[in-house]
C-alpha cells in the first residue's frame, strides 16, 4: 500500500468532528459481569467518560463526547470505539477480544477495515482519518537513517496540523508525539572517528529539535506548557532523560 496515496486527501482536506454534540447514548452489553471503563480525549488530555459495573440487562451511557474513545472491561484490553450522534450498542463477549456492534455502521466499517474485510468507503470520513493516522504511525518502522527520521517527523507534524480538530478527539495525538520521540532510537548518530560524547550530543540535539517541531505545530491549538509536560513524561517513560 502506498502510504502517500492514502494520506494525501487528509493533508489537503481536513476531517472535522464536532468536539461535543447533543446528548447521545449507547448501550454496553456483556456476556458476563464486568466493570466497564471508557476514556475520551481532549487534545493531550485523557478523561474518564464512564466507569461502572455492567448490569445483566446492559448499561446505557449518555454522553456529549464525540470522537474516538477507548472502551473495555477493567483488567482487560481497551478497544477503540467511535461515538457519534446515533445511538448504538456495544456487545462484549470477551474482555480480551474486539467487541461487536449494532446500530453503528461506522464502527462496523472501522473494524472491518482494520481486519482487512472492508474496502474504503468515503461516507465514513472520521473512521478513514483514524485509519490513515494508524497507517502513518506504522510507517515509522521504515525509518533507518537520520534523513528518513527528519522526513518522517515533518510528515507527522504536517498530518497533525492539517487534521488537529479530529485527532484531538482520539488517543492518536498523544501517540504521534510518543512515536516521534521514539523514532530517534531507530537510527545511529555515529560518525567514524568521533568520540561517544559527540554521538550523545547529536542525539540530544535531534530530540530537542523534534520537541521544537511539535511546539511549533501545536502552538495554534495547545498551551506550550501542556506540550512540554507531555514530552517530559514521555522522556521519563522511555528513560530518555
Amino acid at each position: 500500500m502506498n502510504i502517500r496515496s492514502v494520506l494525501i486527501s487528509f493533508l489537503v482536506m481536513p476531517c472535522f468532528l464536532p468536539l461535543v454534540g447533543k446528548a447521545g447514548s449507547f448501550t454496553v452489553r456483556s456476556d458476563r459481569p464486568a466493570v466497564i471503563t471508557m476514556k475520551g480525549f481532549d487534545g493531550l488530555t485523557e478523561k474518564v467518560l464512564h466507569l461502572g459495573s455492567l448490569m445483566a440487562e446492559g448499561q446505557s451511557v449518555e454522553t456529549s463526547y464525540r470522537g474516538l474513545a477507548l472502551v473495555g472491561c477493567q483488567g482487560g484490553t481497551e478497544f477503540p470505539v467511535i461515538i457519534g450522534d446515533t445511538p448504538f450498542t456495544i456487545h462484549i463477549s470477551d474482555c480480551h477480544q474486539p467487541p461487536k456492534f449494532s446500530g453503528t455502521e461506522e464502527n462496523s466499517y472501522f473494524y472491518g477495515r482494520l481486519h482487512g474485510e472492508r474496502t474504503e468507503d468515503s461516507r465514513f470520513g472520521f473512521a478513514n482519518l483514524m485509519l490513515a493516522a494508524k497507517i502513518l504511525l506504522d510507517s515509522a518502522e521504515t525509518v533507518n537513517s537520520v534523513s528518513a527520521l527528519s522526513e518522517k517527523k515533518k510528515e507527522f507534524c504536517q498530518f497533525v496540523a492539517s487534521n488537529y480538530e479530529a485527532l484531538a478527539r482520539s488517543d492518536l495525538l498523544s501517540r504521534f508525539l510518543a512515536q516521534s520521540l521514539e523514532m530517534h532510537e531507530y537510527v545511529s548518530y555515529h560518525r567514524p572517528g568521533e568520540p561517544p560524547s559527540s554521538i550523545h550530543s547529536r542525539y540530544q540535539e535531534a530530540v530537542l529539535d523534534g520537541v521544537g517541531q511539535w511546539l511549533n505545530t501545536l502552538q495554534p491549538f495547545l498551551p506550550e506548557r501542556e506540550v512540554l509536560n507531555t514530552c517530559v513524561a514521555l522522556f521519563f517513560r522511555r528513560s530518555m532523560v
